[in-house]
Parts: structure tokens; sequence; C-alpha cells
């Protein structure tokens, strides 16, 4: 199985055997457990901002590779729902996923065509899986199927890809393939949305914006290295964490739009929706 296909035609998020052939490459460079932590408790702590205190039967989460090479989201979930359901693209990740997490209801699927029907979850997390695709139309076609498996009332919490952040443009703007063969990028980025992009396209999907906000704040490119550097240092690992959580105080700041990697979303499924 060839680790890194990536070629300079774009390739769809959709496209599973794509994402299998990928796996083992971007698990080498992404699965960094100090990163991986940060990760977790970073949107753990979005989650519990904006759903905590509540309780759910069914929620649903797009995107298992957290939960196949590191903690992930499963526990922070289930904390809040009877049931947690979870679908991946790549068979390998949701395998891995399922057999970390035992509880976790894991399928492989695609979010542009959920195997679910109308109206089975009270939530739905989907961190930075909407911007895989190629073309924004996909991005408003998964949001539609977000909502309509949502239950009327149901909570959207979406993030994806910042472009008005310079690194994440930048990035963007690269070859990719120069991106994989680097390491720096081991797999396919696609379109995404603006805050304003984002709120506009799950609008039109009937859904009711609740809240919105820009998240990961802490330099990405400099804390990647250096969680790499430490990793053998127990010592550090938690005051590094937190130094790095501390940087989402910049989400208060004006300057937020600029430093943010992901744009937050938080929104709930209208009453009387047609989807």
């Amino acid at each position: 199985m060839p680790t890194n296909r990536l070629e300079n035609a774009p390739v769809p998020r959709g496209e599973g055997a794509y994402w299998e052939s990928i796996v083992g490459g971007a698990s080498a460079v992404l699965d960094i457990p100090l990163w991986r932590a940060f990760c977790d408790d970073l949107h753990e702590r979005l989650i519990r901002r904006w759903l905590g205190g509540e309780r759910f039967e069914a929620a649903l989460k797009t995107d298992l590779f957290d939960e196949a090479v590191g903690q992930g989201l499963v526990g922070v979930l289930g904390a809040l729902a009877d049931e947690v359901y979870g679908v991946d693209i790549a068979g390998d990740i949701v395998r891995e996923a399922a057999r970390k997490h035992p509880g976790l209801r894991a399928s492989v699927g695609d979010v542009r065509r959920l195997d679910f029907a109308a109206g089975t979850f009270d939530v739905v997390f989907s961190d930075s899986t909407l911007d895989h695709f190629v073309r924004e139309e996909e991005i408003r076609e998964a949001l539609g199927e977000l909502a309509r498996v949502l239950k009327p009332g149901g909570r959207l919490l979406i993030t994806l890809d910042n472009p008005v952040n310079p690194v994440v443009a930048l990035r963007n703007r690269m070859p990719q393939k120069q991106m994989g063969e680097l390491g720096l990028v081991p797999y396919f980025m696609g379109r995404t949305l603006s805050m304003g992009g984002l709120v506009g396209a799950v609008a039109d999907a009937g859904l009711e914006v609740l809240e919105k906000r820009h998240i990961m704040h802490v330099p990405r490119v400099v804390a990647l290295q250096l969680c790499r550097m430490v990793s053998g240092w127990g010592r550090v690992h938690q005051p590094l964490v937190r130094a790095m959580l501390a940087c989402e105080a910049a989400a208060a700041l004006p300057t937020a739009r600029f430093t943010g990697h992901f744009c937050a979303v938080l929104a709930r499924k209208l009453e009387g929706s047609p989807r």
C-alpha cells in the first residue's frame, strides 16, 4: 500500500481508495502524542463551552482520525450522549477507531451521502472534515446531509480551515505534491470557507447559527515541531499543553480572524426545516 499518493490534480475527500492509501503517511507525520493531546483538549473545551450541561440521545462524529491515532473525543461526546456514532471514508481508520473505542458505533461513510435516516442525531460534531473537497458545492452538499440527519432542534458543531489565516492561505496555495514530499501536509487539502462563508452555508442548509469562533491560535508549525522535540521530556508535557491552550485567549482579540487556524460554528436545526 503506498503511503503517499499526492498528485498535482485534486483528489476529493469522497475517494475512499485515496484516503486508504495515505493513512500510513498521515499517521506517521501527525501521530505526535503531545500534539494530539493538545488538539483533543482544544476541541473538548469547545464542545463543553457550547454543548456542556445538556444531555442527548445520539451524537455523530465525522472523521475518526483523532480516535484512531490518539484518544480523540469519543469519551467527551459519550459524557453528553447515550450513543456515539462515527463515520470516516477510510476503512483502516474506522477499524482502528472501533478497536480503541469499543463503545463507538463506527462505520465507513461519505459525509455527502450518509447512511442514516433523517432526524437520527441530536448532535453532529464535524471537525475539519468538509475542507477536503475539490469544490465548494461539495461542502454545501455535505452540510445538507449533516442537516438532514439532525433532529429538529439538534445541534451541529463544525470546524473548517480558516482561509484568512496567512499560514493556512500560504499552505493552500503551495503545490500539494511538494508539500507531501516534504512531510508537511501528507494529504489533499481542498476548498474551505471563511467564517462569513461558513455561516452563510450553514444557514442555507436550514440551520440557525448560534455561536461562531476562531480557534487554534497557537502558531501551528512552530508548535508541531516543538511537540516533536520534547516528546520524550515528560515533565514539560502538561505545561506545554497549557501554554498552547493559553493562546486561545487571542480569540477575544480583533485579530482573531487572522490568528485562528479554524473557523468554528454552532448551529441548530430549525423546527419545520424541509431537510
